[in-house]
């Protein structure tokens, strides 16, 4: 057998027997890839199972408060934002959270609904998260009295006959006392000025009134017969008779207590005054009727009157007649001291 014919058949054999080694060695590597994916798949399925979805595992809670006094909330659910009645919190799958809910000064709880259902007077809520919306909806009822204070003027307004004295700046330390000696009776008050120069309209300083029993504004009067010194209380008037009624009698209690305070000379007036469509003539009255809302202008005797306008410019004086007024407000709603 010749070179050539011998090479060829070694070349033979070498292919037959590399063919199933190749085979083997192509099928193990398809079957190991397969493999990996399949792996691959069930590390990814795993996976998921793990981290599920934010929509399967939160919460949300919606908190709302209700009162009915539109310029004070009635109280507060833990976890809501300051000043809101609305406020949303969520809630991770199996996170427990407990809401206390605390009512207001002069408010007492009404009603609690925890996911459409009432659960009667509570002041604690614990909810679960667990993937669904869920909701605390709590109700407040006013219990006490509510009176909106108003200091009239602002700034350096309606100088006294003493030339230190101003109107504006009496009104704004008399109301403060005054705010402070109600609040000792469990009285909630509301003041409708934020600082002594800040000046709202009288109308609106009415308006402010909303949802409140009472409106009261401090003032000083002022005649050119520099004798005058009698206390004035001006009411609501008659065009709406409940308000004039409620109104009428604690006026004049109030300014016969002026009188025996101050001493004046004079004999304490009760005035109403009516505009030719019969609502009040003076913005304020106005404005706290239109709100449904009795009120009272008080006149502290005159700062035209030399001896009264001295009388006001002294501190202790004021806070006499702030502890003067507070009782007497009191005593009419039948308050005592807390």
């Amino acid at each position: 057998m010749n070179k050539r014919i011998l090479s060829f058949i070694l070349s033979v054999v070498m292919i037959v027997t590399l063919i199933p080694a190749v085979a083997f060695a192509q099928t193990d590597s398809t079957e190991n890839n397969d493999q990996d994916e399949i792996e691959q798949s069930i590390l990814e399925e795993l996976k998921d199972q793990d981290q599920p979805s934010e929509e399967k595992i939160i919460s949300q809670v919606t908190l709302t408060c209700a009162s009915n006094v539109k310029s004070t909330q009635g109280g507060t659910i833990e976890g809501m934002q300051p000043g809101q009645t609305t406020s949303f919190v969520t809630l991770a799958n199996g996170e427990t959270r407990e809401f206390a809910i605390t009512p207001g000064k002069g408010f007492r709880i009404s009603k609690v609904i925890v996911n459409g259902k009432s659960i009667g007077i509570v002041n604690k809520v614990s909810l679960t998260g667990n993937g669904e919306a869920q909701s605390i909806y709590v109700k407040f009822k006013k219990q006490g009295l509510f009176i909106m204070l108003d200091a009239g003027h602002a700034g350096h307004y309606n100088r006294g006959i003493i030339r230190k004295y101003w109107e504006s700046k009496m009104t704004w330390k008399l109301t403060n006392y005054l705010k402070k000696e109600l609040e000792s009776y469990g009285i909630v008050c509301g003041m409708t000025k934020k600082s002594q120069k800040h000046d709202p309209g009288v109308y609106e300083r009415g308006l402010k009134a909303k949802g409140y029993d009472l409106f009261i504004s401090i003032h000083s009067n002022y005649s050119d017969a520099r004798g005058t010194d009698y206390p004035l209380a001006i009411v609501s008037s008659k065009h709406k008779k409940k308000l004039y009624k409620k109104a009428q009698p604690l006026g004049k209690k109030l300014v016969k207590t002026i009188r025996s305070t101050m001493k004046t000379r004079q004999r304490y007036q009760v005035w109403v005054k009516r505009q030719n469509d019969g609502r009040d003539w003076y913005g304020v009255i106005r404005g706290s009727a239109a709100v449904n809302v009795p009120g009272i202008i008080l006149e502290h005797s005159f700062h035209s009157n030399r001896s009264k306008c001295r009388w006001l410019l002294k501190n202790k004086n004021l806070r006499k007649m702030a502890a003067a007024e507070a009782k007497t407000i009191a005593e009419h709603y039948g308050y005592g001291k807390q």
